[in-house]
C-alpha cells in the first residue's frame, strides 16, 4: 500500500505544479492583453484623419506606431524562435 500512496502523492504534486503553471500562463496572458489594450488606446488617441470619411490615419499621426509595430515584430520573432 505504501508505494501506491507514494505514487498518489507524486501525482498530486504534479497536478499542483501543472495548475500553478496554468495560473502563471493565464496571469501573463492577461497582463499581455492589458498592455496591448494600452498600446491600442495610445495609438487611437494619437491618430488623426484628413476628414471624417477617412478610415486610414495620416502617416504623420502614426509616427508613434513605428515603435508599436517594432515591438510586435519582436514578439512574433520570439514566438517563432521558441
Amino acid at each position: 500500500a505504501l508505494p501506491a500512496q507514494h505514487a498518489a502523492g507524486r501525482n498530486r504534486g504534479a497536478d499542483r505544479l501543472e495548475r500553478d503553471r496554468g495560473r502563471g500562463a493565464l496571469r501573463q496572458a492577461l497582463a499581455d492583453e492589458e498592455l496591448d489594450l494600452a498600446r491600442t488606446e495610445r495609438l487611437r488617441r494619437s491618430a488623426s484623419y484628413r476628414n471624417d470619411d477617412d478610415v486610414i490615419p495620416t502617416q504623420d499621426s502614426l509616427d508613434s506606431a513605428a515603435l508599436v509595430l517594432l515591438e510586435e515584430y519582436w514578439d512574433v520573432y520570439k514566438a517563432l524562435v521558441r
